[in-house]
């Protein structure tokens, strides 16, 4: 699970494995979110196993992987995202040009 705030994003990647722990080939590899409204995924053009999930708004979003394995059957994993609304944690101070006092 990842925690974020609206203004944020994260890198994710499946890596999908055999029953003993060695990388195992897939193909059609989709991604969803299931809502867009709290977090979205992008997809990387080079590498369908990784994604950017970009925070949009408030809420928890669960991100979901399936693929093609290579004996024929379909394997899913889910991925849970908290999203925040970012605070306020900084004060800015914008000072005008001094100038003479009227009296």
């Amino acid at each position: 699970m990842t925690q974020l705030t609206n203004e944020q994003e994260f890198d994710l990647q499946a890596q999908f494995k055999t029953a003993l722990g060695n990388p195992a080939p897939v193909t059609e590899v989709k991604w969803t979110s299931s809502d867009e409204a709290v977090a979205k995924v992008s997809v990387d053009a080079k590498d369908p196993t990784k994604v950017v999930v970009s925070a949009v708004g408030p809420g928890t979003a669960v991100i979901t992987v399936e693929a093609k394995s290579s004996n024929g059957s379909i394997i899913d994993g889910a991925y849970n995202v908290v999203v925040e609304e970012a605070g306020a944690v900084l004060v800015i101070f914008l000072a005008g040009d001094p100038r003479n006092k009227v009296v």
